[in-house]
């Protein structure tokens, strides 16, 4: 019965050009469209100038407690620009925030434009709990957990060309100070509305690996994750990913494995969406093999960073 109805689906999809993928597992059913336009069509679609709504909701959210702390995300990132600087908010918080399918985001990443110590001295000089940590130029504010606010510096936050745009969805940034969006990452707002996974670039190869040296297989997790989501992609994008999985797996195993566990242990809290992704692109027994049985390992990995984190923190 549930073939013939996924058969009956899939003939009625494919009348109007569009791939339907049914993927039945124990993290539920997940079902994944592919969109076969071209990757450059977003760019075509008007974006409202102001985002009036987005920016209100935006701004509403940052009135919140931040965890830790007795101010507002607003006050925080207010008492940083009155010292004269230049702050973004990019990144999952809006997926989440400005999605039809509302998900409380799980932290505010934001980029500002002084040093890593500047921050510091204007965190110290209101005495805010914050967590600096090693070897990076991230700075956590107020608790370590829950809907914590993350600083990177601006120059590795912000990307330069367009290769380093990930999903649009994922790079819409707001600029803090003006309370406006930028008018280049607008596009995101658009994808996101019809829950595409859009890549501006022609280049995947490049567009694939430019964005981690030590973690190279970052985008790729990603788009599991974000089909895990209940997001469309390109069918091109899709082969292109499942061809560079088989070829890492066929050159580095290990290495490739190795990935997959730091991912899921730092995205824990987004595991099933991980599975349901891995599992629409890659297949389920595949996924059983390489990614639902390291499970257990991840979250121990997830455990002992929010422990490293708070023996980091600073009062």
């Amino acid at each position: 019965m549930i073939v013939a109805m996924n058969n009956f689906f899939k003939k009625c999809f494919a009348s109007l050009g569009v791939a339907l993928v049914l993927v039945s597992t124990p993290y539920e059913l997940c079902a994944v469209t592919n969109y076969s336009n071209n990757h450059h069509d977003a760019l075509q679609i008007h974006v409202n100038q102001d985002c009036k709504r987005e920016v209100e909701i935006t701004e509403k959210f940052l009135q919140r407690q931040v965890p830790g702390l007795s101010v507002s995300y607003r006050d925080v990132f207010n008492a940083i620009i009155s010292e004269g600087h230049q702050l973004y908010i990019k990144g999952g918080f809006f997926r989440d925030l400005l999605s039809e399918d509302y998900v409380e985001p799980n932290d505010i990443d934001f980029g500002y434009s002084c040093s890593k110590e500047q921050l510091i001295e204007i965190i110290d000089k209101h005495q805010w709990k914050y967590t600096v940590i090693p070897n990076s130029k991230r700075v956590i504010i107020g608790e370590g957990n829950g809907q914590f606010l993350e600083g990177v510096q601006q120059e590795i936050f912000k990307p330069t060309d367009i290769n380093q745009v990930e999903y649009t969805v994922n790079t819409i940034f707001y600029d803090v100070n003006a309370r406006r969006f930028l008018e280049e990452h607008k596009v995101g707002i658009e994808d996101l509305e019809i829950k595409r996974l859009n890549v501006l670039s022609d280049d995947l190869k490049t567009w694939l690996y430019i964005s981690s040296k030590s973690h190279p297989f970052q985008r790729i997790f990603r788009f599991w994750r974000m089909v895990g989501k209940g997001y469309s992609y390109s069918i091109n994008l899709e082969k292109f990913i499942k061809n560079e999985i088989a070829n890492h797996l066929e050159e580095s195993p290990e290495h490739f494995q190795e990935e997959v566990i730091d991912f899921a242990s730092t995205h824990f809290h987004s595991f099933d969406e991980l599975v349901r992704g891995c599992s629409a692109i890659m297949g389920y027994e595949w996924c059983q093999k390489h990614l639902i049985p390291f499970k257990d390992e991840a979250e121990a990995r997830s455990l002992e960073e929010e422990r490293r984190i708070e023996n980091l923190s600073t009062y």
